[in-house]
């Protein structure tokens, strides 16, 4: 595995609410200065707590909204360069809910092959076998190829959504959230017939998902997003045994553990900050346990180690700050 193959370069992405009667008018900063590389074969997990962005970048990435400021460069290349049809090609995605991403119109034969017959020059006939092959790869029996999605379970629309997400071979497919709406037992299945296609294809997956025990299981690297900003990225194994931002900590602290050493909960407290008016100096300090004076008046910068990335004043500047030699290990 070598090369990147999708990179974000200090991306942006704010949007003008209010005005009018209800006021003047905002800003809401959704992503605010994401840089991050999807390596070549990876699965990237991307975690946070809800409203910090990360729908926001997927779309992004998928070249379904333009950033308003930055880059996001594919295979080298800058999308914003690239026709549609070149970023459908190389980018695909499977969303959370696939009754909802599936067209109720259209049979499953229909829907998965729709990318053949917008981007191939085959036949008909050549289509359809390839459509019950890629079907027969993720679990769809041969005879649903001419049902409609609400005659299907939600685990078999899922495996719609993933054969017609995988029938060009793409080399990059970005997962918003693909099992949460699936029953547990289903949920299994689901990611393992993901890593398994992987494995078998060299796909690289962008993984977003609240799940933490999802992402450590699947993903090869987890990049952790807080309020629009990516706060620490790492090996999975490095960053689930010693997370160093104080937001990982706390995120890592809260999840389950079978048969565990018992750990310290972290309180975050209930209070999200508000994307129009994003604290000054580090977004988390009003949440953060250790944060000192200069939390509260200047922005952190990132501090590159050999695992990973960390944006934090407690990694870049410990010298401002009293804390036990434990803290962050």
């Amino acid at each position: 595995m070598t090369g990147v193959v999708m990179e974000a370069r200090d991306v942006h992405a704010r949007f003008r609410i209010g005005g009018g009667l209800s006021g003047p008018a905002r800003t809401l900063r959704a992503v605010n200065g994401v840089s991050l590389q999807l390596r070549r074969g990876e699965i990237l997990g991307l975690v946070g707590e809800s409203g910090c962005g990360k729908s926001t970048l997927s779309k992004i990435l998928l070249g379904l909204q333009s950033p308003t400021t930055g880059d996001v460069y594919l295979e080298g290349e800058p999308l914003s360069t690239l026709a549609r049809k070149r970023i459908a090609s190389c980018v695909q995605p499977v969303f959370q809910d696939p009754f909802a991403s599936l067209n109720a119109r259209q049979t499953v034969g229909e829907i998965v092959g729709l990318p053949l017959r917008v981007h191939k020059a085959i036949s008909r006939a050549d289509r359809r076998q390839s459509v019950k092959a890629m079907l027969d790869r993720v679990g769809i029996a041969e005879q649903m190829v001419d049902v409609f999605p609400h005659e299907l379970s939600g685990g078999q629309r899922q495996r719609v959504a993933i054969a017609r997400a995988l029938i060009l071979r793409p080399p990059i497919v970005i997962c918003d959230e693909p099992t949460s709406a699936l029953d547990v037992s289903v949920q299994a299945q689901i990611l393992n017939l993901l890593m398994e296609l992987q494995r078998e294809l060299g796909t690289s997956y962008l993984l977003i998902s609240h799940n933490l025990g999802i992402v450590e299981h699947i993903a090869s690297r987890v990049a952790v997003m807080y309020a629009g900003r990516i706060v620490e990225v790492g090996e999975t194994e490095t960053l689930f045994r010693a997370p160093q931002h104080p937001y990982t900590q706390a995120l890592l602290a809260a999840v389950p553990r079978v048969r565990s050493a018992k750990r310290e909960i972290v309180d975050l407290g209930t209070t999200f900050p508000n994307p129009v008016d994003l604290p000054q100096g580090c977004t988390f300090h009003p949440r953060c346990r250790f944060a000192g004076a200069i939390c509260r008046t200047a922005e952190p910068s990132t501090t590159v180690t050999t695992t990973g990335a960390i944006e934090c004043h407690l990694i870049s500047q410990p010298d401002e700050f009293r804390l036990p030699a434990a803290v962050g290990q």
